[in-house]
């Protein structure tokens, strides 16, 4: 990914794990740039058909995962509820744009850990009601997008032997030794 991609992408999720944190809000604008700029670093270095394939099969899988996510809520909370009760606009988008960079183990991964570390966090305290607020909602976008944030900073900063070392589940090209 080429430098200046980096430096708006790693920007565009700072913005929005802070607004996330502090609000409970993103603006929207920042999801479809964050999406271009992950899509655009990823063709720069890969195959347009490759892209493709590895997209569209993240996005069926996304899809999957909230029609899974929408029967569980409905099961559990009952007819009237629905997932936009329980899952935000803003971390739909965000999954997005992970659909466009990583490959679908590292997609599932991400989403399985970072889940995981919100329901922790919450566990722990460190998340709380804001000022106003009737319930607790959870910043997930802001602990995916900072989670993101740490997962690039380290693909970008690390030797390549180390970052390929660590990071070999979130790559896309996993999909590449299957064909």
């Amino acid at each position: 990914m080429i430098l200046g991609l980096k430096v708006l992408a790693a920007g565009l999720l700072a913005l929005i794990a802070w607004q996330d944190w502090q609000a409970r809000s993103v603006s929207w604008p920042a999801f479809p740039l964050l999406t271009a700029c992950l899509l655009a670093g990823r063709l720069v270095g890969e195959p347009v058909g490759v892209v493709g394939i590895q997209v569209a099969f993240n996005v069926g899988l996304l899809a999957v995962l909230l029609a899974t996510l929408a029967l569980y809520v409905r099961l559990r909370f009952g007819p009237g509820t629905q997932l936009r009760h329980c899952l935000g606009s803003g971390d739909v988008l965000l999954w997005l744009a992970l659909a466009t960079y990583l490959g679908p183990a590292g997609l599932l991964l991400f989403i399985l850990l970072t889940s995981l570390a919100s329901l922790l966090l919450v566990g722990l305290g460190a998340i709380r009601r804001l000022p106003g607020q009737a319930v607790l909602t959870i910043p997930l976008a802001g602990l995916q997008a900072t989670g993101l944030l740490g997962l690039l900073a380290g693909e970008w900063l690390l030797p390549p032997s180390l970052s390929t070392t660590l990071f070999s589940a979130f790559d896309p090209a996993w999909m590449l030794t299957i064909w």
